[in-house]
Order: C-alpha cells, then structure tokens, then sequence
C-alpha cells in the first residue's frame, strides 16, 4: 500500500517556547517536546530550555527528497500562525504509512528479515519488535543447519512462521493509523474502542497482539512432547 499521509521529525531550536505536549488539530497531530523531562503526579514535565522535538503532519507523504527546515516552517505556521522562531536544524526525517512486504523472505542462501522484509507506519512500535522477532527465529535455525544437525528444509519454516505474522502487523498498523484521522466519523469510532479497551477480554488480546504474545506457530502433529 502507498503512502496516504506521513510526518516530519525534527529536533530544532526555537526562539520562542511552543506549546509543549501532544495537539490535535483539524489539520492533523502536532508534538513539541525535549530530551529532558520527568513525570510528576501522572503527567510529563519537560526541561524549561534546550533543543526541541517536533513532530508535525507532513503534507508530501509521497515525496522522493529528504524534508528540509523550510517544511517544517510551512507546517507550524499552518497550523499555529507562528514557526517558533526555529532555527539550528539538529536533524530531520519523515516516516508514513507506506505497507510493504516481501513476497518471499527466502531465496536459497539469502534471507531478509527486519525492516528489509516489511515496513509500516512506526504507530504502536511494532517494529523493532518484529524485526526481533525475525531474527530470534532465524538465528537458531541457521546454527542448527550450519553445525549439520537439522536439514535445509528447517530454514523454509522462517517465512512460513514469520511471513504471517508481519502480514497481520501491517494490517493492525494501518488500521491504527486510521484511528489517528481528526474527522468526526472517526473521533465516534475511535470513541467506541476506547470503551472496548476499557472491557478486559478485548484489552488482553489488543495488549497481546501488539507485543507478540499473541504469536503462536504451527507445531504439526504427531510428537509425544505436543499437547
């Protein structure tokens, strides 16, 4: 799936303080925060000074060049009338909801795994730990085949295990991507999952779908240790 919307990531200094915290607006999600901060009674308390972190909706997803500070610019002053004076461009990136996946994660001798076999929206932090993920599975299996004590074939297991697993990610990232939109019709949906995540059956399986706990492999039949 192509990109259908994206943000730019920037670390900047600014001359006048932003709004620190996380902002939903009609044009999409803003964040500015710092490095340093600490929670107190529930909620974060960033450094009164030092570099900011921005986050801002990017309005080229598809774009094929590096976004650069006069983007950042743009955005901020769409959307507060004002670009904080930034200056001193420590980095910057952009990241979207382009899914993609490859067909096969083997091919004789070679293998992918990681962000070379699947990429999505980074939404929910799914994936570091998928890529984990891929290479915990690989990793013992080509010990195993190197050392002699199991067959090739062993190594097919990987995408047939891992292939699925990554599919059902992209699917659940997207589908958290879409609950981020600002319209009404998806603030009533998002209303509606949030009651569900308030029921503990519902809860428990989204908590286990996004940290892995949820992954189970096909064992076959037929070994005296299954059951």
């Amino acid at each position: 799936w192509d990109a259908t919307t994206g943000n730019i990531l920037a670390e900047v200094d600014m001359e006048e303080e932003p709004p620190l915290g996380v902002h939903r607006t009609a044009l999409g999600i803003y964040a500015f925060g710092r490095e340093d901060y600490e929670i107190r009674d529930g909620k974060v308390i960033f450094a009164s000074e030092g570099p900011v972190g921005v986050m801002v909706p990017d309005g080229n997803p598809g774009a094929a060049t590096e976004p650069d500070l006069d983007d950042l610019k743009q955005a901020l002053i769409a959307a507060f009338g004002t670009d904080y004076g930034i200056h001193g461009l420590k980095w910057i990136s952009r990241f979207t909801d382009m899914s993609r996946q490859a067909a096969a994660y083997r091919k004789g001798r070679v293998f992918l795994a990681g962000d070379a076999a699947h990429v999505h929206s980074p939404v929910g932090g799914q994936g570091l730990n998928t890529g984990v993920q891929d290479a915990v599975n690989l990793g013992w299996k080509l010990a195993q085949v190197v050392k002699g004590l199991s067959p090739d074939a062993l190594l097919d297991t990987y995408h047939t295990e891992r292939h699925p697993v990554a599919a059902r990610v992209l699917r659940t990232t997207m589908a958290q991507v879409a609950l981020l939109r600002t319209d009404d019709r998806t603030e009533a949906l998002r209303d509606i999952v949030m009651e569900l995540l308030g029921m503990d059956e519902p809860r428990k399986r989204i908590a286990a779908e996004m940290s892995g706990l949820a992954i189970r492999y096909d064992l076959g039949e037929g070994h005296p240790l299954l059951g």
